[in-house]
């Protein structure tokens, strides 16, 4: 037997969290866990927050607190990211906390909102920076079973999540291993401690262009031509299957062409954290193009192996020089032409360069085959989400 009842009827509370005044020091770095953003949708289960406060926060109420199982959702921003607290915690005000109450379990909660994740975007506003309210949540309906078998659909579920995460933890292994082999090759970029000459980073650069910035005006453009996103660009690959179409002009074909080895550099971002993120284009079965949150750098391969300037630019070690030039404005983080100027690059023989090319291909292929078994657990995790959470 299922149940229907509007969040706001199943739930102790609904509430956000707060950030005590930066300029109190005696509120920040004790054993109080406050969590932001950037710590939620990594594990289900929250145990140690990147950022602390002391107790004296929590008694001062100068922050929300949260009790054990407490299901945490960030709201602003990346919305949808997901948490379960252990033990009693807090966080800053991009986060809303739900306890549930005990007719509803908290971990089918969790995958409910992994379920409808969609549904949290949806209904957010549309301003620069996303945010989804409290009113809003708890006008949602949730279809629930009785508490047992929600317990045991959460079980299965975890199961098949464990699963899917062994596979992607295989694949950040392979990604440790090419930063060690980069490591190994040409020390640390920053220190330059392998005393290596260096340059500009224009001066390994041909060219560097922002993509277009139309934007899908209706279906009909379903028809027109594929153009890159900035989520489509992940770290050293590039994501197909968002498929942002988009009726180009012949005059903007010419533009915005992406061609091989052309870089993909996501140029501004809400999240400090994908400015710089980049990956090196090599081939599709169909023109692709992008649009004007990413920029195209085509890297002369004479001078710089462009498969190495891809992995370098996401590599804690251009991390480091990249966010010397970011700017921020309205919520967004960028960095321009003249940020990227700013960079320097050590300049290797073109021979090592491209000897750490071949590896770096040898380490892909098998990530591959690791990648193929990702997508079917990946598929797995879906069919049982769309098979015990029925649509409302």
């Amino acid at each position: 037997m299922f149940n229907k009842a509007l969040i706001k009827d199943v739930v102790e509370f609904i509430k956000t969290g707060k950030t005590p005044p930066s300029e109190e020091k005696k509120y920040f770095e004790g054993d109080f866990n406050w969590f932001t953003p950037t710590d939620l949708g990594k594990e289900k289960i929250l145990s140690n927050s990147t950022r602390t406060l002391t107790r004296l926060a929590l008694e001062d109420k100068k922050i929300i607190s949260y009790p054990k199982d407490t299901l945490l959702i960030s709201c602003i921003g990346d919305i949808g990211k997901l948490g379960i607290t252990s033990e009693e915690s807090s966080s800053n005000q991009q986060i809303t906390g739900i306890k549930p109450k005990d007719i509803l379990d908290v971990n089918y909660l969790y995958y409910w909102f992994v379920k409808n994740r969609y549904m949290l975007q949806h209904y957010s506003n549309t301003s620069v920076v996303p945010i989804i309210n409290n009113k809003s949540i708890q006008s949602f309906e949730i279809t629930f079973p009785e508490i047992e078998e929600q317990k045991r659909i959460a079980e299965i579920l975890d199961i098949a999540d464990s699963v899917r995460k062994k596979d992607k933890q295989i694949i950040d292994k392979y990604n440790e291993l090419i930063q060690s082999i980069f490591f190994q090759m040409f020390g640390d970029p920053v220190i330059n401690d392998k005393g290596w000459d260096k340059k500009g980073f224009m001066y390994f650069v041909t060219d560097i262009k922002n993509g277009i910035t139309r934007r899908p005006k209706s279906f009909d453009d379903e028809k027109g031509d594929l153009v890159l996103k900035l989520k489509d660009i992940k770290i050293n690959f590039i994501d197909f299957e968002g498929d942002n179409r988009i009726i180009l002009t012949e005059s903007e074909k010419d533009k915005f062409l992406v061609s091989k080895n052309d870089i993909l550099f996501i140029r501004v971002n809400g999240n400090p954290e994908y400015v710089g993120r980049c990956a090196m284009f090599l081939d599709y079965n169909e023109p692709v193009y992008f649009n004007d949150h990413i920029m195209r750098i085509k890297c002369d391969s004479n001078l710089f192996n462009p498969l190495l300037m891809s992995y370098y630019l996401n590599s804690k070690y251009g991390k480091r020089e990249i966010i010397k030039s970011v700017k921020t404005s309205a919520g967004q983080y960028s960095i321009s032409r003249e940020g990227l100027e700013n960079i320097s690059f050590i300049n290797p023989p073109i021979e090592l360069q491209n000897k750490f090319a071949e590896y770096v291909e040898i380490i892909e292929k098998q990530k591959e085959i690791v990648k193929k078994n990702l997508d079917k657990s990946n598929e797995l995790f879906g069919s049982l989400l769309s098979k015990f959470y029925y649509p409302n």
